[in-house]
């Protein structure tokens, strides 16, 4: 199972999503825009260094949909 960090600009705001999720299989696409981004990496350890690593507040790992 592979992991996406979703990072949104305007609100400041970062959550890891397991890429089965409604919210990542539903995205649009372009994956980054000026005001949104979605990243994939392998690892949960991976997403979250990443979501430490981007300056954005930590909204938590999985959303109520992973």
């Amino acid at each position: 199972m592979d992991f996406a960090l979703y990072v949104n600009h305007p609100t400041n705001r970062a959550r890891v999503h397991r890429t089965s999720c409604a919210y990542y299989r539903n995205r649009k696409i372009p994956d980054r825009t000026k005001t949104r981004e979605w990243t994939t990496y392998t690892t949960l350890a991976q997403a979250k260094t990443a979501m430490a690593v981007s300056g954005k507040k930590d909204t938590g790992v999985f959303c109520q949909r992973c």
